[in-house]
């Protein structure tokens, strides 16, 4: 039995889910003993087993998808982001973060980028951040930009 896990909301709150017919419905897990999606995939082989019995059975409620809001399907404890494949986009977070310090011109802030991730690359030291576990949304959610600061696009088009 093909199946898929998810998690959704309804008009009681968010619930993981049992995602059936190529992501055409939904059975809330909210009667299990796993409230999350995180819980499942932490105690996977019961859950599996458990999933798989209610895939085949169908008890309770089937829910059309298209009655739910479809949230991020688990919801991170930390996000550790990498800028390694991302070479341009990092010097231009070092230009402006010189910018702002207000100690080098642009193109020395550059060459200084430039070579902090050229050194990495040689190394295999990715450069690595933090991200905020709450910037994570669903796929259909709108994407909120913080209220500071007037460039959230870090595009070629829109480089100074």
């Amino acid at each position: 039995m093909l199946f898929a896990l998810g998690t959704f909301a309804d008009a009681e709150g968010e619930f993981a889910g049992l995602v059936l017919d190529e992501g055409r419905s939904v059975i809330a897990l909210r009667e299990e003993r796993w409230q999350t999606t995180r819980e499942m995939l932490g105690d996977w082989d019961a859950a599996f087993a458990r999933l798989g019995e209610l895939a085949a059975d169908r008890p309770g409620t089937v829910i059309p998808v298209e009655e739910l809001r479809v949230c991020a399907p688990l919801a991170p404890i930390q996000v550790l982001q990498s800028g390694a494949n991302y070479r341009a986009h990092v010097i231009d977070i070092i230009l402006a973060e010189e910018r702002e310090r207000g100690n080098m011109t642009d193109e020395e802030a550059r060459v200084m980028g430039a070579r902090i991730m050229d050194e990495r690359a040689r190394s295999g030291e990715p450069y690595v951040f933090l991200g905020s576990p709450t910037a994570i949304c669903g796929p259909y959610d709108p994407v909120e930009l913080p209220a500071a600061g007037e460039q959230h696009d870090w595009s070629s088009s829109s480089r100074r």
